[in-house]
């Protein structure tokens, strides 16, 4: 990234806009940063019609406290030539401006299907045994764990928790001395193939080596696509000992 604020340390505060059609998606703002790390994920519909648009539309820009924020660079990317996952590093060019430089490393996966039409998919080829994977999006909200192990001598520990599916991880902010710590965090992970099951597992943040495992869980997700969910509180298992439950 350019240097594009004044000061001793020329830094930016970075973020993408990414615009198809009337959908609009922004990232979190990177706060004095040449290198900013965003690992967000946005869903765009595309209209595959004669008549629509496939252009996606990257814009990055440094957020600024006073005035209009400034372009740093964009690009513009056909989502029909993506016909599989690709992930590369793309040249952000100013309209206005060639010296700046800069790049930004994006991931494509084209999604064939919603929710509702992979669950509706998933039960036709179940009854048929023709089950194959195909990719959807699996929203999860973290929200809490109860009655965890305390792993640390005080009597306490400090749980974060690490969602998997496949290759997909997303993990929840550590809490502090807590054993029912409340995360409330949203994710939205990339599920290459829905026989894959979602993994759940709480850990103890160690400041000095490995972090602790207080427990985890395995949910089968074919059950869930498609289907109304209601909040759940899973069951937490190490070594075959229950260690506490999450929501």
């Amino acid at each position: 990234m350019p240097k594009m604020d004044t000061g001793m340390f020329g830094k930016c505060d970075p973020y993408l806009k990414l615009l198809m059609g009337d959908t609009k998606h922004q990232t979190k703002v990177v706060k004095r940063s040449l290198a900013p790390t965003w690992n967000e994920t946005f869903n765009f519909d595309l209209d595959l019609s004669p008549s629509g648009s496939d252009a996606l539309l990257i814009e990055c820009y440094d957020y600024d406290m006073v005035g209009d924020h400034d372009l740093i660079g964009q690009i513009t990317v056909h989502c029909r030539e993506v016909k599989q996952k690709r992930s590369e590093w793309m040249r952000l060019v100013h309209p206005d401006n060639s010296e700046y430089q800069a790049e930004v490393y994006l991931t494509f996966l084209p999604l064939f299907e919603s929710a509702q039409e992979a669950s509706e998919r998933s039960q036709k080829e179940e009854a048929e045994g023709t089950r194959e994977a195909m990719a959807t999006v699996l929203t999860i909200t973290v929200q809490a764990a109860r009655g965890l192990e305390a792993m640390d001598s005080g009597g306490t520990s400090d749980p974060y928790a690490l969602v998997k599916v496949g290759k997909e991880k997303k993990k929840t902010k550590v809490v502090k001395k807590e054993l029912s710590p409340e995360w409330n965090e949203k994710f939205e992970i990339i599920v290459e193939d829905v026989n894959e099951p979602l993994s759940v597992a709480v850990y103890d943040k160690d400041m000095i080596g490995s972090d602790d495992m207080i427990g985890d869980t395995v949910i089968p997700l074919t059950p869930l696509v498609g289907a109304k969910l209601t909040p759940k509180w899973y069951t937490l298992y190490r070594e075959g000992k229950i260690t506490g439950e999450i929501l």
